[in-house]
């Protein structure tokens, strides 16, 4: 079979091409070229379709024309130089699915990276908080009675000078589950009520 598509292929190339090319010359008579043949058969047992394509190919080698293609060179029906370029194509797929790959992995690297800083973030927000809490307790004990005005005075300065105010901060300490419910405390300290600085921060 593989005689008679190479002789028909031959006479037949030599006259024409698909494309309009010349035929190629082979350099000595141990060069060779590919050969792709395409055709379909039904699906049956095993025997049926072993039968029944060595008879599909026999009918393609006997009616279809036979061409030849250069970039690579090749013979072949129709239908079968069309898979010419196939490995080349499935190559392309294959790079460009590893560079995918790659950079998914790097993604997921990233990604858990960005994971780990929210983590921190999350404990550095609780550990924030509970200096929030400790800078309203200090004002708190500064308006203790009994308490002397240079006391007080100074432990004002040091508790401002080590945390400072945030006054949209310590309103969250008065939303539900916050912790806190000494709202006049917080008026005295900022000169308005959570609910007025939540409004702000809107």
């Amino acid at each position: 079979m593989i005689d008679r598509l190479m002789a028909s292929s031959t006479s037949e190339t030599t006259a024409s091409s698909s494309k309009g090319k010349e035929a190629a010359s082979l350099e000595s008579p141990d060069d060779m070229c590919g050969v792709i043949v395409f055709t379909t058969t039904d699906i049956g047992d095993e025997p049926t379709m072993i039968e029944g394509g060595q008879q599909a190919l026999e009918d393609v080698l006997e009616h279809e024309e036979f061409y030849m293609e250069l970039e690579p060179l090749h013979v072949g029906n129709t239908r079968g130089l069309s898979l010419i370029h196939l490995p080349r194509e499935m190559g392309i797929v294959k790079a460009e699915l590893a560079s995918t790959k790659m950079v998914v992995a790097a993604q997921g690297k990233r990604i858990f990276s960005l994971e780990t800083r929210v983590g921190d973030l999350t404990k550095s927000l609780d550990s924030y908080k509970k200096i929030r809490h400790r800078f309203i307790d200090t004002y708190v004990r500064t308006i203790t009675p009994g308490m002397s005005a240079l006391a007080t005075k100074q432990i004002k300065e040091g508790s401002a000078a080590a945390h400072g105010g945030d006054a949209k901060t310590d309103a969250d300490l008065y939303r539900d589950g916050g912790g806190r419910d000494d709202l006049q405390m917080f008026k005295e300290l900022y000169g308005f009520l959570p609910q007025v600085v939540w409004s702000f921060s809107k």
